[in-house]
């Protein structure tokens, strides 16, 4: 699970504006446990539909259809996953209008207005 969520998470903050990070790391985090809850009803109602406990084959009548149908949603998703197009943009595509920047010893954070230049309105110094 952890080799599916971490990658997924970090898909997620990479794909909306730094602004917004914590809104999109709170909504990944809702729809991962509605997913998971989702997952153990559906695959919990399956297995008990077809199968029980009562004996091994009992057993294995419930969790062999619980587990096509596992699949079959795993696989729904991989595909809508490749169909659905990608927003991917770099950190650097962004410009530095989100990048505070640290001015001489002061901690006060002004943005730049293009690459490598501040003005120098923007730029105090220490009296």
């Amino acid at each position: 699970m952890a080799l599916f969520f971490v990658p997924l998470a970090s898909l997620v903050l990479g794909a909306v504006p730094r602004s917004l990070e914590g809104v999109a790391s709170g909504a990944n985090s809702a729809f991962r446990e509605l997913g998971g809850v989702l997952g153990i009803a559906v695959l919990g109602a399956v297995f008990s539909a077809n199968g029980g406990y009562a004996s091994g084959r009992d057993y294995v009548n419930g969790l062999t259809p619980a587990v096509y149908v596992g699949a079959v949603v795993v696989a729904v998703g991989a595909v809508t996953a490749l169909i659905v197009p990608g927003r991917r943009r770099s950190r650097a595509a962004v410009g530095l209008q989100d990048v505070p920047v640290l001015v001489a010893t002061e901690l006060c954070p002004v943005t730049a207005p293009a690459m490598g230049e501040l003005s120098p309105e923007l730029v105090s110094t220490p009296a």
